[in-house]
């Protein structure tokens, strides 16, 4: 009987030590596990850090680019201001030489109607 009894405290004890290995290992795979979630959060957060300053990064570059295009349509606008100024000193100065034409084309006109008259009675 007393081996019986060894074997009993030999199983007993083995088995509270299992026991009590299996409680530790749960406790610290629950450890582990709340560690590599807490990872997993930190680099999350730092991704999304990361793509909010390239976001920022990208908008500004964009705000920069564009405002110099705005420059450059201001230059291009004063130029094409000039430019319409002039072209409407042109027409003007067209219209102008129009109307000489024509008359001079009239004056002609009558000359040449003098000069037929003038053949005409030689």
């Amino acid at each position: 009987m007393e081996y019986l009894k060894y074997i009993g405290v030999f199983i007993g004890g083995s088995g509270f030590w299992m026991l009590l290995k299996f409680l530790i290992d749960k406790f610290l795979n629950k450890r582990l596990a709340k560690a590599q979630l807490e990872k997993e959060k930190a680099s999350t957060t730092h991704l999304l850090t990361d793509a909010g300053d390239k976001l920022v990064q990208n908008w500004i570059e964009w705000s920069q680019k564009l405002e110099n295009r705005i420059n450059e349509l201001e230059h291009v606008a004063a130029e094409n201001s000039k430019l319409k100024s002039l072209i409407e000193s042109q027409k003007k100065k067209i219209i102008t030489m129009e109307k000489k034409v024509n008359e001079l084309c009239k004056v002609n006109a009558s000359l040449n109607n003098q000069l037929s008259e003038f053949l005409n009675r030689k």
